[in-house]
């Protein structure tokens, strides 16, 4: 038997539900109050078994979201989405681990608009590691440039800058800003 149903079929079955809860006002309410906590680990089980086996779908609930929210353009796919996922971040190589429940963590996946001034659609997004998309909105690409200058000469000099300071490696660093 399939276990698809015509729309009659829907139908039919609607119609002997209805009757049934008319008949029942108060059985869905007396169970729940009956077996709460119950219900409670058990829709929480399920929602981390879901998000942990397609965790894009997440990311693209909450990237429509966002969209609807800040009237972006969106054109995303859950197979989209799928394609795409990559096994480490692209930007860091640091694992993504999928979150499953509470606050993102630096290994949680992220969707990250590559140009900040079109949508959310097919082309524009990449799947990185929230580490890097907090890196990357806080600051321009200069301003990184800068950040990573300074950190070049700082791990070769293996100490902390000051103005026109030499080391005994032959390094020399300003913070001359001019």
């Amino acid at each position: 038997m399939s276990t698809y149903r015509t729309p009659e079929q829907r139908a039919q079955r609607k119609k002997a539900q209805d009757a049934w809860n008319a008949r029942n006002p108060d059985y869905h309410k007396q169970y729940y109050a009956n077996n709460k906590e119950h219900i409670k680990q058990k829709s929480s089980e399920n929602f981390k078994k879901r998000k942990a086996r397609s965790p894009w779908r997440e990311l693209w609930r909450h990237a429509r979201t966002r969209a609807a929210q800040y009237s972006f353009e969106f054109n995303l796919t859950h197979e989209y989405l799928e394609s795409i996922w990559p096994d480490a971040c692209p930007v860091l190589g640091i694992p993504l681990y999928p979150n499953t429940g509470g606050k993102a963590h630096d290994n949680s996946p992220s969707l990250d608009r590559i140009d900040s001034s079109k949508g959310y659609v097919i082309g524009n997004v990449a799947i990185i590691s929230y580490r890097a998309n907090v890196i990357k909105n806080s600051g321009s690409a200069d301003e990184h440039r800068l950040i990573a200058e300074w950190m070049d000469k700082t791990t070769a000099c293996n100490t902390l800058p000051e103005p026109e300071t030499s080391t005994s490696s032959g390094c020399v660093v300003s913070n001359d800003q001019s």
